[in-house]
Parts: structure tokens; C-alpha cells; sequence
């Protein structure tokens, strides 16, 4: 997946118009680091030196809990079966034996060693990535160790087995998962109880799985016993939604400005059909799942809102209740009015599938789907199929899904927590770091000193900013609070001092 900022910049200005922004723009403080998904505050922070990110590479290690020591300007290091050896001042590290390099040399900066943020990928494995609009850097501390010839020892005399899903063969017996790593194909036999879990990158959403969600392009890490057969399953893939813009060549722009280019192997699915790209319009809302290794296009589901339902004889309508995001522990019912006598079932997207409906009377039929504790759904569509006899009827709801069982996020703010500024009306902001259902930039208040000003502040789905008419003095406690559309909310709080 790639992001091109001149093509994102066109596409919303023509398509969206200019957002609201502060009048007064904050600025840029340190890069922010996430790790999986959740704020870490180190000390000295991220730093950027001639368009370079660089991390402080002990405080690094320390957060993805990779023990080390350092001697005689060495660094030695060790994270599963690998062992890593980096002299400080040197451009390339060894990795068990084999030199990996990573761009440029480590640098110090007030006493602390930085190294390129492409160490923590090339090196230690681990997906690694910068968001330079946002500021943010983001780390998958589950995906270290994905490095060397994909296989790591477990201490139990089995292993673990990474690497791109290229098959998954369900009617053999055993059943077999092909993964690739490096060019080099492995097939693993898989127990007949094997475990699968599912990790959506994008919004660190981890929820059990079958092996039917497993889609062909997907990074997978395969636990195996002393015999070597698959006993679980975690599949990391991303999830980004959006509704499509522009058509263009052999891609397609979201109106968020992101840029999607598919290739061959990429599977199309439009209103629960299989499609190709020449059947994507401006308008439609669309669901990619990409390889975070890699960044390849796995799977793009289309949902055209131009044509609610397919003109289908056997199915005649459907609804979906409520027409609301969901948060965990709610419960969301499709009915649909078709034939009788059919056996009924509906998927959501990419990311549920098979939940079945039953004939409630005759003609009428029923599901519901309980949201449970790791999900994340982004307006979604809802495919009814009807099966009568030898002949399958396939809908689409005119209604969208959207559901999230975590909290949106709240990003950087300012000022920073913990630091003197001399300014007595100071800029005071946050930003927000939306979940699958969206940021309500109505949800959002802002508590200054125990006073509750957030009439006087500006408000979007993005952040917070507060300029006070009033003189601070001494400490500062803001609290800020947030939700998305489906009620789950996020708080923070932190203090500054005012020392003119």
C-alpha cells in the first residue's frame, strides 16, 4: 500500500473540500512511538536528523522487551533463537553470523545512541513504520524476530515456522498451510484442532479465528511440535477501510488520500460477488486487507452503494438493526425476506463469515451476531446467501457495519506532559487516533484546572485545541476525554507548568 501526499492532497480537495483546522497550528513537538498500538513515553524521545527517524536504541529495546548489554561499545542482544551483535558506529549488524545492514550508522545525541528506525525492521524483524503527517512512529512488537530463514527453536523441541500464506489446502487430511519466507516454500501439516488467531495490525484487534479467515498472502506464525504439525496460528495481516474517490489506471484513491494499487494475485469481492478492478466506481465503500510484511494487496471488498440490493427473485429484502455502530457486548440482528424453505446465512464484509439465520416463519428469516471483546469492523457490508436446493441467491444490505470493542486513541498533546513553558495562555491541544467506527469530535471535552472549557475550543475528528483568555501560573492539569460512534471512550490526563 502506498500513500502518494500530491495525489492525496488533489483527491480531497476535490472530492472533500478543506478541513478545519486551528487558527493557531501547535508545533511539532517529538515524534510520538507507539508500540502495538499503544503510546510509549521514552526518554530522550525519537529525533529526525536530515529526514531520517532515529530511536534512542536502548529505550527501544527495552520497550519491545528485548533483554541486552553493551560493552566496549558493543551491543549485544539475543530475541528468540537470534543472536545480534552491533558495533556502535557501523552502518550493518550481524544477525546470527550474517551482516544486515540498515541504511546509516547509529548517532549520539546528549549522551544517548540512536539508531535508524529501519534497525528495528531489518534487524530485529519487527514491522516498523512512520507516519510523517501524524508525527508517529509505529512498532508491532509481536512481529519481532520475524528475521533469518523463518524458523526459530522453542525450547519444547518444536518451533515456530513464519512466512506468507501461499496455500491452504482444507481437504487433505491432515490439513496443510504453504508458507513462504525468503523464497523458500514449507509446508506444515496442521493438527485437526489447530488454534487460529487473528491480529489486525492496523488496530492492534486480536480475536480467535477459523481457518476459512486465512486469505493467501497473509504473515503467519505457525507454533509446531516435536513432529513438526501446525498446533496453532497467528495470522498478522492489516485492515484499512475508506470510500473510494477516484478510479485511475490500475488504482483506486480513498478520500482519506490513501493509494491503492492492487497487482494479479490481489481477490476482488463486490456486494458478496467476485469482481475485478474495472468493476471499482468513485462512491463505493471498500475494505482492503494488506500483507504487513510486504504491503501487498491481499483482498479488496467492495460494497456499491449505488445498487443497495442485487435484484435477486428469492431474496426480497433484508435489514439490519441497529443501523448504528456497535461496541462490545452489543448484539447486531439481520432479518431478510426471501423464498421459504431455504437454508439462510450472512457474512460482513471480509471479516465475518457464515453466521446462520433461521427460518422464523415461513418466508422470514433471522441471525444475530453478539460483538465480542476483539473486534473491529469498518462500515462493512452485510451479504445475505440463500440456498435453495441446488440455486444460491446473493444480497447486499443497504446499511453498512461498523463496529469496535477498543477505545479511539489519544495521540500526542501539548504542551508536553511534564515540561515548563513560559507562554501564560498556552497553546493546549491533543490529537485523536481514530478506532475502526470513527472519532465523534462531539464526545470530545477538554478539562483545564478542573474547569470544563470545551466551548472554547476547536473540535474535529482529529483534535482538541484550546487557546485560554485567562493567565495560568504555576501547574496546569488538563484532562482531555474522547469517544467514538459507538461509545467506547478514552481519557488522559497530564500536567504542565506555566513559569513566565
Amino acid at each position: 500500500m502506498r500513500y502518494r501526499p500530491l495525489l492525496a492532497i488533489a483527491v480531497l480537495l476535490a472530492f472533500l473540500g478543506a478541513s478545519a483546522s486551528p487558527s493557531a497550528s501547535p508545533s511539532p513537538g517529538p515524534p510520538t512511538l507507539l508500540v502495538d498500538g499503544v503510546r510509549v513515553l521514552v526518554q530522550p524521545p525519537p529525533i529526525l536528523v536530515g529526514g531520517r527517524v532515529y530511536v534512542p536504541l536502548q529505550r527501544t529495546l527495552d520497550a519491545l522487551g528485548i533483554p541486552f548489554r553493551i560493552r566496549n561499545g558493543t551491543l549485544h542482544a539475543r530475541f528468540g533463537a537470534h543472536r545480534v551483535t552491533l558495533l556502535l558506529g557501523q552502518s550493518s549488524a550481524m544477525l546470527d553470523g550474517v551482516p544486515v545492514g540498515f541504511g546509516a550508522p547509529p548517532v549520539v545525541r546528549d549522551f544517548t545512541t540512536y539508531v535508524p528506525l529501519r534497525f528495528v525492521g531489518a534487524v530485529l524483524g519487527a514491522q516498523a513504520a512512520y507516519d510523517a503527517k501524524a508525527r508517529t512512529i509505529s512498532i508491532s512488537g509481536s512481529t519481532v524476530g520475524q528475521t533469518g530463514n523463518g524458523f526459530v527453536l522453542s525450547a519444547n523441541g518444536g518451533g515456530v515456522r513464519e512466512g506468507s500464506v501461499s496455500e491452504l489446502d482444507t481437504l487433505s487430511s491432515p490439513k496443510t498451510i504453504t508458507v513462504l519466507f525468503g523464497g523458500t516454500a514449507h509446508t506444515i501439516a496442521l493438527h485437526d484442532n489447530v488454534r487460529v488467531e487473528l491480529h489486525d495490525v492496523a488496530t492492534n484487534v486480536v480475536r480467535p479465528g477459523l481457518l476459512a479467515d486465512i486469505v493467501p498472502g497473509d504473515f503467519v506464525r505457525i507454533d509446531l511440535g516435536k513432529k513438526g504439525r501446525g498446533s496453532a496460528i497467528r495470522d498478522d495481516f492489516g485492515v484499512r477501510a475508506g470510500r473510494v474517490a477516484a478510479v485511475a489506471g490500475g488504482e483506486f484513491v480513498l478520500e482519506d488520500g490513501h493509494v491503492i494499487v492492487p497487482d494479479r494475485t490481489t481477490q476482488w469481492v463486490l456486494n458478496g460477488a467476485p469482481a475485478t478492478l474495472a468493476d471499482v466506481r468513485a462512491g463505493d465503500d471498500a475494505t482492503i486487507r494488506y500483507n504487513v510484511e510486504s504491503d501487498e494487496i491481499l483482498q479488496v471488498v467492495l460494497s456499491d452503494r449505488h445498487d443497495p440490493v442485487a435484484p435477486n427473485g428469492a431474496i426480497a429484502s433484508i435489514a439490519v438493526d441497529p443501523g448504528t455502530p456497535l461496541r462490545a457486548g452489543q448484539t447486531l440482528r439481520v432479518t431478510m425476506r426471501g423464498t421459504p424453505g431455504g437454508l439462510a446465512s450472512f457474512d460482513i464484509g471480509g471479516v465475518v463469515h457464515d453466521v446462520g439465520m433461521r427460518e422464523e416463519r415461513p418466508g422470514f428469516y433471522g441471525g444475530s451476531l453478539r460483538i465480542g471483546d476483539a473486534v473491529s469492523i469498518a462500515r462493512s457490508p452485510v451479504v445475505v446467501t440463500l440456498v435453495l436446493g441446488s440455486q444460491r441467491s446473493v444480497a447486499r444490505a443497504a446499511t453498512l457495519v461498523s463496529a469496535s470493542s477498543v477505545p479511539p486513541g489519544i495521540g500526542r498533546v501539548g504542551p508536553a506532559p511534564g515540561s515548563i513553558v513560559s507562554s501564560e495562555t498556552p497553546a493546549i491541544y491533543a490529537t485523536f487516533l481514530p478506532d475502526a467506527v470513527g472519532v465523534d469530535p462531539r464526545s470530545a471535552t477538554l478539562i483545564v484546572n478542573g474547569h470544563d472549557v470545551t466551548s472554547e475550543t476547536i473540535r474535529s475528528a482529529r483534535f482538541i485545541h484550546f487557546i485560554p483568555e485567562i493567565d495560568y501560573r504555576g501547574v496546569v492539569r488538563v484532562t482531555v476525554r474522547v469517544a467514538d460512534f459507538a461509545g467506547n471512550t478514552a481519557t488522559r490526563s497530564w500536567s504542565f507548568t506555566v513559569r513566565p
